[in-house]
């Protein structure tokens, strides 16, 4: 009687288990469904074991054929749950989980017949009863045969367990072995003692695969998917709506830096040199914006090319110049035995020795800045090593990894003049995506020490390309006359181009859209032309469709854009432009400019 009373509890806890299984969507994996199947074989066991204790505490005839048929049934519902614990022990261990979505095994046509005629002869065999007080299931040559291929199946599933136990999660190599040994002292009690039922308590181990085997609900993963591609969504509105206020904040931007440069070239007032650096200030906080966003969404691109340490010192000088508004003592050291050619970033490393340098000038009102570079060889690596070194107000240890947290502000009465807090945490990105390293040391009171280490190429100098260097007076020279159109529909945009354009003695017209940039190109020749990409009606890119569709037109056209992307002058190559020009326009830019298309093939 207990034993019926345990078969009924366990009828019902596997009865739990199937509702369980089938009314959660579940991913239909090759693991569900084997677990699915050894549920129904367990409990078309379990209602079969019902029928044999019945029958047993009925005294029915052994050899009757309702025996043989319960008989037979849990035969091969034993065949059956070792069949398919090797199949899933095959799946989780030899196969690995990135086929664990392949149905191949349990679809395979010559397995499935081989388990089918495996399955005909258990039916088919005799079996033997000995026992005049009860059946043994593992009896005669039926049993046997069962108990051969038992052995094979578990003999297999241990040589897996032990072959490529490294290559199975934790979870499941326990699973799988729990499920193992499980099915083994089941088999090996049922051939002593015929009341230890093997479906009873092969729902004990259906129960700890459940457990331990539980597989993500597809409306889980679902649910994941969507908050997922939400998230992405979000994160792309907020980089286009940034990119988007990057032309519009940049338009202005375009005019104070330029103009208020212009003016610092003329004039001494200190309320100029103000506004200079005040617009510069704005623009390194949307470039940091930007960068930011542009990381986040993984646009972030490091180009690697040749560049020379002396332009990178000699650019960084330029910069120190117009920015040491204190007037500080500022010392650059140079290793000796610092290549002098370097394959990487150069931009991307200058955005980062400005940065320090910016914040060293804040927060340093006496003494120095020392700005050190060394060569550094890591596994025979060569590695670039940047000390940007200041006897400013220093950082308290605690408050060091803050510097590296996005709009945080160091706890300290300087705190009020730390800028948006982006500068730094966007070295450390830049860094990252660079394969380098930074490291800090400061003591309060008495200064800082960044230390940056990025890994670069060395260029010997009999590969280097080296290029001329261009000096804006021989530039002028030869451009003399030259014609060049200017197309925006910015009208202070257009002012600042052409201010700047005047200095090269040249012939500049102005027209604010791309259908009168078509008209005129169709009556004058030009040597040059700057073309606005964003313009109402017709865009650049339309424009300069347009413009090529003129007979005999092969004028060089340049490409004036917001948009600052690493890749952004490949884009506008590809579109058929032959240059692009960033805004705020820069002279030097326009000097390379003027020098690439309109000088450099007059000079001799």
């Amino acid at each position: 009687m207990d034993n019926i009373i345990f078969t009924i509890i366990a009828l019902f806890y596997n009865i739990l288990l199937i509702w369980s299984r089938y009314s959660k969507d579940t991913e239909d994996d090759v693991e569900n469904v084997i677990y699915r199947r050894a549920l129904a074989i367990n409990n078309i066991g379990l209602i079969t074991e019902l029928a044999y204790l019945y029958l047993d505490l009925n005294n029915f005839n052994p050899y009757s054929l309702a025996f043989k048929t319960v008989t037979k049934i849990l035969m091969g519902c034993i065949f059956l749950w070792v069949t398919y614990l090797t199949y899933y022990i095959y799946i989780i261990s030899k196969r690995g989980k990135k086929e664990f979505h392949n149905h191949e095994l349990l679809n395979n046509k010559f397995i499935n017949i081989f388990t089918i005629i495996n399955i005909i002869i258990i039916i088919l065999l005799p079996y033997q009863v000995n026992n005049p007080d009860g059946i043994y299931l593992f009896q005669g040559n039926q049993a046997t045969f069962l108990s051969v291929y038992v052995s094979v199946h578990i003999i297999s599933v241990c040589y897996l367990l032990i072959r490529y136990r490294k290559k199975m999660s934790k979870e499941k190599l326990f699973s799988a072995t729990f499920e193992l040994i499980g099915t083994i002292l089941l088999i090996g009690f049922q051939l002593f003692h015929h009341a230890l039922l093997f479906n009873g308590f092969a729902t004990v181990l259906l129960f700890i695969f459940y457990l331990t085997s539980e597989k993500p609900e597809i409306q889980l993963v679902e649910q994941y998917n969507i908050a997922k591609l939400q998230a992405d969504k979000a994160n792309n509105a907020k980089s286009d709506f940034l990119s988007s206020m990057s032309h519009e904040i940049r338009t202005p931007l375009n005019a104070i830096v330029s103009f208020s440069s212009q003016l610092n070239h003329s004039l001494e007032y200190e309320e100029l040199k103000d506004i200079s650096k005040s617009s510069k200030g704005l623009l390194e906080i949307i470039n940091n914006i930007l960068d930011i966003s542009k990381i986040e969404a993984g646009r972030f691109e490091i180009v690697k090319k040749q560049y020379s340490i002396d332009d990178l010192i000699f650019e960084l000088n330029r910069y120190i110049e117009e920015n040491n508004y204190k007037g500080i003592e500022i010392i650059i050291k140079q290793d000796s035995n610092l290549p002098k050619y370097l394959s990487g970033d150069k931009e991307r490393i200058k955005h980062i020795i400005n940065n320090l340098l910016s914040n060293s000038l804040k927060y340093t009102d006496n003494g120095y800045i020392k700005l050190e570079f060394s060569s550094l060889f890591i596994n025979d690596n060569f590695n670039l090593k940047i000390n940007v070194i200041d006897t400013g107000i220093g950082i308290e240890e605690a408050e060091i990894e803050k510097l590296f947290n996005k709009f945080e502000k160091l706890n300290n009465k300087f705190s009020s003049l730390h800028g948006t807090g982006l500068g730094l945490p966007l070295v450390k990105e830049i860094i990252k995506l660079m394969n380098g390293k930074i490291n800090i040391s400061s003591e309060p009171g008495k200064g800082s020490n960044f230390e940056i280490i990025i890994p670069q190429k060395i260029i010997p100098i009999e590969e280097a390309i080296i290029e001329a260097k261009l000096e804006t007076s021989i530039v002028k020279e030869n451009v003399h006359n030259k014609k060049i159109l200017a197309v925006d529909d910015n009208l202070i945009n257009l002012k600042v181009i052409t201010n700047i354009l005047k200095e090269y003695d040249v012939q500049i017209t102005q027209v604010d859209n791309g259908q009168k940039a078509i008209d005129v190109c169709k009556n004058e020749k030009y040597d040059l032309i700057f073309l606005d990409i964003m313009m109402p009606e017709k865009d650049g890119e339309q424009t300069l469709l347009e413009l090529k569709e003129i007979d005999n037109f092969n004028t060089p056209v340049i490409a004036l854009t917001a948009n600052e992307e690493s890749n952004i002058r490949e884009k506008y190559i590809k579109l058929g432009f032959n240059d692009y020009l960033s805004k705020p326009i820069i002279r030097d830019e326009i000097n390379r400019i003027i020098y690439t298309y309109l000088s450099k093939g007059d000079m001799k």
